[in-house]
């Protein structure tokens, strides 16, 4: 699998099993994020969680530049995730 082949995948999976319903973090790439015409990626990842007066804040962003296949790329994702859950206690409420 190419890596905007996986990146569109592992989104998709995040986006599909909504750990949490409203109350869950949302994990986006931001618009910036390209892959170069080595099928390198390039951009960031972020994680946002919606706060009770639904204003959205930053819980965390990782780069993704650099990467270029699917085995880094579900590390990034797993090792962003684990740190945002980790800090559940602390998010914004």
């Amino acid at each position: 699998m190419n890596i905007d082949d996986a990146l569109q995948h592992i989104l998709a999976l995040i986006k599909q099993d909504s750990f949490g319903g409203r109350d869950a973090p949302t994990v986006t790439v931001t618009k910036e994020t390209c892959i170069d015409s080595n099928g390198v990626l390039h951009g960031e990842l972020q994680v946002h969680i919606a706060k009770r007066d639904n204003s959205v804040v930053l819980l965390h962003q990782q780069s993704l530049d650099g990467i270029a296949d699917e085995r880094e790329l579900k590390d990034v994702f797993a090792d962003a995730l684990s740190k945002v859950l980790a800090e559940h206690s602390k998010w914004p409420r």
